[in-house]
């Protein structure tokens, strides 16, 4: 259980730095709107390009070697962007870190499904959601403290602890071990297992990561005009992640949220009220109120999708999960996909329309998810499942 929690932990931790510290550094650099945009869209393109593919591997192959490539590949990238002096090199290394994360996470959400427990699948994944929560939440935090007192800081300690993070790797023993006979997961049984929770989960991911790729990789340039420093911009994303964090805490050893429609509904009303806040409030107490509305429905359309992409990996008859790195990959994909569309449309639209826009647009993108949603339970209840 250890490895489980350690691992997500501390690569979720070191991204943070990155997360933060690259539109920062942008801004430093005389980066526009457009262009910030442009910078988290490449990033998301090359993650959700990679994400089908780099899922299969885990079906095929070593998942823990994999993981090792991929955190040597993010240190290098995080080392090299203190050396930038114009902005052209830092699309180049968002990529590559996107793509050592498009490696790395499926292969780890392969591990979890593998992983010699016997506790149930929502425990288990909601561990692993609380694991990775925690580590961008602290990490953001403290970003934005070190980015004042230094600002290529964030980037070095960043590709110091990636190129050690598969140490862990030997000290813990394997997450899963492919050569192991197979292992049982008993299915949990649920009233209204219908595949459709699967797709709409998806949906509500890639409306609600549309929005977050705006917040993450967007929001410090309306920061600056608010006269807000890095510290701040890292305490109110550091909220959202935190927040998220209190629904996976929750998740974990509850059940009501499993295949509820009614419920996931409720969080995207509940998401709409938070960038609203976002969009028209100067306010820090109404901001982090917003940021933290934000993450508490981001938590639950993330865990309820993971849960989903897993619970719906095994078929019926196999002993084992044999599509997980498949399923976790499309997961990745849709999020993937947000985050690149946020960013990309966000972009011209806080540059020429209104640097509050991309806020507004994010509610009108969570609106049609909600009517595709809709449609797609009004289908799948009108015949048998």
């Amino acid at each position: 259980m250890i490895p489980l929690m350690a691992i997500p932990a501390a690569m979720s931790f070191f991204f943070a730095f990155i997360l933060l510290a690259v539109p920062v550094w942008a801004l430093s650099h005389g980066a526009t709107s457009l262009e910030l945009g442009y910078l988290g869209a490449i990033g998301s393109l090359v993650y959700f390009l990679c994400v089908p593919f780099t899922g299969r591997l885990s079906d095929r192959y070593n998942p823990r070697r994999i993981s090792t490539l991929a955190a040597f590949i993010f240190a290098g990238a995080a080392a090299l962007f203190p050396a930038t002096q114009t902005l052209r090199p830092l699309y180049f290394l968002v990529a590559l870190y996107s793509f050592a994360l498009a490696l790395f996470w499926p292969s780890l959400e392969s591990q979890l499904a593998h992983v010699l427990h016997t506790g149930k699948l929502s425990q288990r994944t909601g561990l692993y959601n609380i694991s990775w929560s925690t580590g961008i939440g602290l990490g953001t935090l403290s970003a934005g403290y070190i980015f004042d007192f230094s600002p290529v800081m964030p980037f070095y300690l960043a590709a110091a602890g990636a190129a050690l993070l598969p140490a862990l790797f030997l000290i813990f023993p394997p997450l899963s071990n492919h050569n192991d006979a197979p292992v049982s997961l008993p299915p949990e049984s649920h009233p209204h297992q219908h595949p459709v929770h699967l797709t709409i989960a998806r949906v509500t991911n890639l409306c609600f990561w549309f929005a977050l790729g705006i917040l993450r990789n967007l929001f410090p340039k309306l920061a600056l005009t608010l006269n807000l420093n890095a510290t701040w911009i890292g305490i109110l994303l550091a909220s959202m992640s935190l927040s998220m964090l209190l629904v996976f805490v929750l998740f974990t050893f509850t059940h009501f949220w499993h295949f509820r429609y009614r419920l996931l509904v409720f969080t995207q009303f509940l998401s709409l009220i938070g960038l609203a806040l976002i969009a028209v409030s100067s306010s820090i107490p109404l901001l982090l109120l917003g940021f933290i509305i934000a993450g508490l429905s981001s938590g639950h359309s993330y865990s309820a999708g993971l849960y989903y992409a897993l619970h719906f990996s095994k078929k019926p008859g196999e002993a084992e999960p044999s599509t997980v790195g498949h399923n976790t990959g499309i997961h990745e994909f849709f999020i993937g996909v947000g985050g690149f569309l946020g960013p990309l449309l966000g972009g011209p639209t806080a540059r020429y329309i209104s640097l509050r826009g991309p806020y507004v647009l994010s509610c009108g993108i969570i609106l049609i998810g909600m009517a595709v949603g809709w449609t797609l339970m009004k289908r799948a209840t009108s015949r048998p499942a």
